[in-house]
């Protein structure tokens, strides 16, 4: 008998970690047996190499800085120091002339919190952290011109190297690891990691109770105060920027800084140096918070009602105080609030106080808090609260009026700042006003439900209140419903719609009898009027054949139409003494039918002033006038709102764009390079869009009657203003004080008073007859009255009373809409929306999209704010102060049309900061969108854009 043969087992050279500590013998394989009979995970660990340890010359590499940063990339070796006070060889690491690049090309300090000597002197007493010199480095090339970002990322892989060697030293109670924490979060701007390097910053802070982090330059007793000013300067930055790195990523629901599964994901961010493998890791988790939900607040609140206890109330809004339930806690703990900002003592850019750092701070929240609303009320967590969002632009009033001195842009700043100084005040002002734009924009979203770019276009004209030469006194006494008046005479039911539908009328009937004509006359046309059966039938035939007899099909329809006209013509003829040649009568009726043609054409592009109050007033042609008319005072309100907010978009940016053609001057004149920071992406994106937008409006024309660009004359624009109140297109807003006798036409509010007091009566003509309620006997009852009764309050002049009723109320610091007003609308709300729903085009469309009375109350408060407010008017621009001579100080290029500028430096500003792109793409996405409308002829596009954090 043949025994089988044994299978000699096969030599391993290395074991599996768990048969290594059970001390088995392993097969090899993964998963090995053992681990698969134990049903346990199977790993194994990095093998040793064996032989004589191969000693790396490590002092061949300190020679040359390029050579010393090849060997830091590959892997930083333990006993490498982190900062350059050990060995004298590890100076190698210090390179002056990229850190003096960084100071030299910026044009203001980058970093508020390091200049260029602080940088030296640590260099020099040798306390400076390895960390934060590779960050600088890596900052440094980025942003220098023509400098290699592929260099920059190096450096920033080293410094983050550096940083894990720092944490495995325990090394990181120093302010350096929060400083060059913060530096790469500007490198990683505008991506997730920007949120991470924030992020573990501000937990760094904490575990070391902020206040005891390390300052080189304060290590004396009497020195405390110091080194605590000049802490709460960094802390206070890095609180800023992962404010803004929330918004970018969509987290700024996510208040609670500390996360128990974030501290296994510190090693993550750093640790990709020597392990491809962890990079996969830091990827998953990015994923992991991309993909996290967003809106998260509303829904904790409705759970669990402890939570919104501690929230302090708005005395405005009497809801929860957004600033603080947007505040961001470290384990239940407040990180900053404004009060704590404005108690700290610290100077910033060019020995600026801490205000400008309120500034920044006031500013971030209004952009923060904006887009908290829009997407809460846009994915019904929370109603529509006009309340909420008139708050947020009280915050950017207040911040205007009680703006600090130094940030202040006045007429004569051009003269007195510096260049850079001036550069970067500009950019700040910039970013402020294009995040108030922002805000208008979600109100305008969340009122119209659209995307189209006419809801940025205005018709609103001004007529500037001159005291010096006021000829309209007069009619300024005059009420809104008597102004308006003449327009239901000319354009109302009776004269315009009922010509509309005669002259519709008309048209089907003289169809209809052309087609019965023809039907006689032309048997074989009406066989064959089946387009479809036509074509089956002459396909065989040939389609030449086919093209033939549709044109003689057509000739003879034509024929048929000239004989007739001819055949009327000479009865005409006939009747009159003596005979007219019939083609004479024909062509004399063709050139009746072309000038009645132009007229009308005309009447249609005639302009028609709607007045919504005594100084503003809506230009619109004979149709918009048509379908305003014919709209439910629901639209027609949203209609006047929306022109009026945007009307205060012009005027901002008027004001933008005539402080950034002085900038460009000072920028061309003294030859600097200018950078912006992260959060002027927004700002870019904003007036780009919106010029955008104006541009395809204009027919593909920059110049326009309401926007001064590139190559406005200033000058003859400031004197043709002060000379003319009628130059309507600059200003909106209430000009004259509520006291003055022109607000009170007290006689003209008389009908309303005294309808709304019979209806008051009614209800009591009701009651007293009845000794039970019944709610559905009384609205019966009371819509009976109201349909038979006088026409005291016509359904088309509603929209005038409720405009004269706003006028004369206290003002945009009171948020309620008054007692006459909500009586108004009590009454007759409803009746016009039912009224109207078959005529109103908005309705038809949006189907009656949340055409609620709460709603309409809502937005009358909107109206009753803005078309109030006082800070768009002439006295307080600066086109309509300007000094004489101002062109000197104004760059100007003809050629340069201006959405094109923002796109352009929306591209250079992707150079140096990577993490923009999705903004280029979707501004790139709309320029082609636009540029389809301008070759289809249209006069608008579709702003769908889509972004990560919910802006658009």
């Amino acid at each position: 008998m043949i025994e089988p043969v044994k299978k000699k087992n096969r030599r391993v050279t290395q074991a599996c970690n768990y048969c290594k500590l059970k001390r088995v013998k392993c097969s090899g394989d993964c998963p090995c047996k053992k681990c698969i009979s134990n049903n346990i995970e199977c790993t194994y660990s990095d093998s040793k190499k064996r032989g004589r340890k191969v000693k790396i010359d490590e002092d061949k590499y300190l020679k040359k800085f390029t050579d010393a940063c090849n060997f830091l990339f590959n892997g930083i070796p333990e006993h490498v120091p982190v900062i350059n006070n050990e060995n004298p060889k590890y100076d190698i690491f210090v390179n002056h002339e990229l850190i003096n690049n960084f100071y030299k090309y910026s044009t203001f300090e980058f970093i508020p919190f390091l200049n260029i000597d602080i940088i030296k002197n640590r260099i020099y007493n040798k306390e400076i952290y390895f960390s934060l010199l590779f960050a600088l480095y890596a900052i440094s090339e980025i942003f220098k011109p023509f400098g290699d970002y592929n260099v920059g990322l190096k450096y920033k892989k080293i410094s983050k190297s550096f940083l894990e060697l720092c944490r495995i030293k325990r090394k990181v109670n120093s302010i350096q690891i929060i400083e060059s924490f913060y530096i790469l979060s500007i490198i990683e701007s505008g991506n997730i990691n920007d949120y991470f390097f924030t992020k573990w910053a501000l937990i760094t802070s904490w575990q070391s109770n902020v206040y005891d982090l390390e300052v080189p330059e304060y290590k004396k007793e009497d020195e405390i105060e110091e080194k605590k000013n000049y802490i709460s300067l960094v802390y206070s930055s890095v609180i800023l920027k992962h404010m803004f790195a929330q918004i970018i990523s969509g987290l700024i629901e996510y208040i609670e800084i500390y996360d128990s599964g974030f501290d296994g994901t510190i090693k993550r961010l750093f640790i990709d140096v020597n392990k491809s493998k962890d990079e996969l890791d830091t990827t998953k988790y990015s994923s992991e918070h991309k993909i996290k939900p967003h809106l998260i607040l509303m829904d904790t609140m409705k759970s669990d009602k402890n939570f919104s206890v501690v929230f302090k109330i708005n005395e405005f809004t009497k809801q929860i105080d957004l600033n603080d339930l947007l505040l961001l806690k470290y384990k239940g703990n407040d990180v900053i609030s404004l009060s704590t900002i404005r108690s700290l003592e610290y100077t910033l850019y060019m020995n600026q106080p801490n205000r400008w750092t309120i500034v920044g701070y006031n500013n971030i929240c209004r952009l923060r808090n904006a887009l908290f609303l829009y997407t809460n009320i846009k994915y019904k967590k929370m109603d529509f609260n006009a309340a909420m969002l008139i708050e947020e632009d009280r915050g950017c009033s207040y911040l205007i009026k009680n703006i600090p001195r130094e940030f202040i842009m006045s007429n004569n700043s051009y003269r007195t700042d510096p260049a850079i100084m001036y550069l970067y005040k500009r950019r700040f002002y910039s970013t402020f006003q294009a995040n108030r734009i922002f805000l208008y924009r979600v109100i305008l979203r969340l009122l119209l439900n659209s995307v189209s770019s006419l809801d940025l276009i205005s018709n609103i004209k001004t007529k500037i209140n001159n005291s010096k030469n006021n000829t309209h006194e007069k009619e300024n006494k005059d009420s809104i419903c008597e102004r308006n008046k003449y327009l239901y005479m000319n354009y109302g039911k009776s004269s315009l719609f009922e010509s509309l539908y005669d002259s519709r009328n008309n048209i089907k009937s003289n169809k209809v009898k052309t087609e019965t004509k023809n039907a006689n006359e032309n048997q074989q046309y009406r066989s064959i009027s089946d387009e479809s059966h036509f074509k089956r039938e002459k396909e065989e035939e040939g389609k030449e054949d086919y093209k033939s007899n549709v044109k003689k099909i057509k000739l003879e329809e034509e024929n048929n139409f000239i004989k007739d006209d001819l055949k009327q013509s000479k009865k005409e003829s006939n009747t009159n003494e003596g005979k007219a040649d019939p083609n004479e009568n024909y062509l004399k009726n063709k050139d009746t039918n072309i000038k009645t043609n132009k007229e009308e054409n005309e009447k249609k592009e005639e302009k028609i002033k709607y007045w919504i109050n005594h100084f503003n007033y809506m230009e619109m042609t004979v149709d918009e006038m048509s379908d305003f008319i014919s709209s439910c005072i629901y639209h027609q309100i949203v209609f006047i709102l929306k022109n009026i907010i945007s009307k205060c978009i012009d005027y901002i940016l008027n004001q933008n764009m005539y402080f950034l053609r002085i900038a460009k001057f000072k920028e061309s004149k003294e030859k600097i390079s200018q950078y912006y920071e992260t959060p002027c992406v927004i700002s870019l994106y904003e007036y780009g869009i919106i010029y955008l937008s104006k541009y395809v409006a204009n027919h593909g024309s920059d110049n326009y009657d309401d926007l001064i660009n590139f190559s406005s004359d200033i000058e003859e624009l400031s004197k043709r203003i002060k000379k003319n109140k009628d130059d309507n297109n600059w200003y909106i807003g209430r000009q004259e004080a509520y006291n003055t006798p022109s607000q009170n036409p007290k006689d003209s509010y008389e009908e309303t008073d005294n309808m709304i007091k019979s209806e008051d009566n009614l209800k009591k003509e009701y009651f007293s007859g009845q000794t039970t309620i019944n709610s559905n006997n009384y609205l019966s009852y009371i819509e009976m009255k109201m349909e038979n009764q006088d026409n005291k309050m016509d359904s088309y002049s509603l929209c005038d009373q409720i405009l004269d009723l706003i006028y004369i109320s206290e003002g945009k610091d009171d948020i309620s809409i008054g007692e006459s007003l909500q009586n108004l609308v009590d009454l007759y709300f409803y009746q016009n929306v039912k009224k109207k729903c078959h005529t109103c085009k908005s309705c038809i469309r949006n189907n009656n999209f949340d055409n609620t009375k709460e709603m309409f109350i809502e937005i009358l408060k909107l109206l009753k704010y803005f078309i109030n407010l006082d800070e768009y008017t002439p006295f307080k621009c600066n086109i309509y102060k300007c000094h004489n001579q101002i062109n000197k100080y104004l760059y100007s290029d003809p050629s340069l049309i201006t959405y094109k500028y923002y796109y352009n430096e929306l591209i250079d500003m992707e150079k140096y900061i990577k993490g923009i792109h999705e903004y280029n793409e979707n501004f790139k996405y709309l320029v082609d969108k636009a540029n389809t409308a301008l070759k289809k002829g249209d006069n608008s596009f579709d702003i769908d854009t889509h972004f990560r954090n919910s802006f658009f």
